[in-house]
Formats: C-alpha cells, structure tokens, sequence
C-alpha cells in the first residue's frame, strides 16, 4: 500500500492517539499502520510527542479569542460588499456614511428595526480591518483633467438656470464643514 505523504494538523494527530487509544492492547504498529492509514514512522513520532500535543492543543483552546460575529449578519455582509467595492473605485468613505449605508442596506434587507450605533460601527471596522489613512502625494491630488471638463461643460449647464442675482460669493461660509477628510478609511493591508 503506497501513501501520500502529507503533514498532519494538530487535531490530526491528536485524533490518532485518540484511535490508537481505542485499539486492544498488544496491537502492534504495523497493525495500527493499516487501520489509521499513516506510516509507522508517523505513528511512532505521534506517540512520542503526546505529552507536547495535548499541552499544545490545551494551549489553543484557553488563549484563542472567538469570532464575534455582528448583531445582523446578513448586513455585515451587505455593507462589506458595498464598502469593497466603492472603495476599490477610489471613493472616499468616512463613519457616518457607513452609518447611513448600513442603515440603507438594512431596510433593503427587510430589517426596519437595525439601528447603526458607533459601537457597531467601530466593531464592525474591527471585525473587517478597516482603519482609517490619511491620503498622501498624488493618491490626494485632484482629477485635473475631470475638474476642466465639468468647470466647462457641467457648471455653465447648472448656472444657466439662475439669474445673476442668484448667484453670491459664499467662499467664507461654513460650507466645508461636513467636507470629506483629508483620508479615508479603507482595509489595513491597503
């Protein structure tokens, strides 16, 4: 009988001592090599290192911390997908607009009664490595191109439709204050 050789996980190994375990006694390694379907070799090195797997899978058990999961997940689904997918197109999204696109997503879903608190929100970023980078260099600079085509194609378009005496200077109004930040926030390996 010919074997692949192939390395064994940790719950692997501890399953064929859990077997070997169940075998009458006097059951030589030969034997157990044909019921379990691992070479004697790895048998023998499995039995040998006993002491050091359990305490190891022991180890796992009390330090490994769960997955939370969100209070909707169909949603955390929803808003991932759409969070990928804007920001793969350069868009930049801040905390309130995944607020509201979440909330958005929820009715969709036929959920009415999901509410998007900042808890949720800084889990849900945890859950999904999302940080927040500022934008530096050129990732910053404008589309200078785009910007030339809508001063003159766009913006006559929308001022022919008022009258000069509705147009004012509103330079030093509070118009910036709810302005996109300089950065935005996009997955931690990005």
């Amino acid at each position: 009988m010919s074997r692949i050789r192939k390395d064994l996980s940790l719950a692997q190994k501890l399953d064929i001592l859990d077997k070997i375990k169940l075998q009458p006694p006097g059951c030589n390694t030969r034997r157990l090599s044909e019921i379990l379907g691992v070479s004697k070799s790895t048998i023998a090195r499995i039995q040998l290192q006993e002491q050091f797997l359990r305490e190891q899978a022991l180890s796992q058990v009390t330090t490994r911390k769960r997955k939370r999961e969100g209070k909707d997940a169909d949603v955390d689904e929803a808003l991932t997908q759409w969070f990928t997918l804007t920001t793969s197109r350069g868009v930049q999204v801040s905390g309130p607009i995944l607020k509201a696109k979440s909330e958005d997503l929820a009715r969709k879903l036929g959920n009415d009664e999901f509410k998007a608190t900042d808890g949720w929100l800084s889990r849900w970023k945890v859950r999904h490595d999302i940080k927040f980078k500022r934008s530096h260099g050129e990732k910053a600079s404008a589309n200078s191109e785009y910007a030339d085509e809508w001063k003159f194609t766009k913006l006559p378009q929308i001022l022919a439709k008022f009258s000069l005496d509705d147009i004012y200077n509103a330079d030093e109004t509070g118009l910036y204050y709810r302005a996109t930040p300089d950065g935005s926030l996009c997955f931690k390996h990005e």
